[in-house]
């Protein structure tokens, strides 16, 4: 299942959408705020710590996603 649809299964919207939650590793001192952001909305649409675990990467640049 792609993420597109895996996100909204959940109510989430696409990562790739320019609305959508995104973190940018050029700008670590945003990481706390941008998991207080995510811990939210995930939160709001209900989702599992299984899924708020695997979808919070999605929502990560791709240096972020190296780690």
């Amino acid at each position: 299942m792609s993420t597109s649809m895996v996100t909204e299964v959940l109510g989430m919207l696409a990562p790739e959408s320019k609305q959508a939650l995104e973190f940018d590793s050029r700008n670590l001192e945003r990481l706390k705020e941008f998991l207080e952001e995510f811990e939210e909305l995930a939160e709001r649409h209900r989702l599992t710590i299984e899924e708020k675990t695997k979808m919070v990467v999605k929502y990560m640049d791709k240096e972020m996603k190296k780690f």
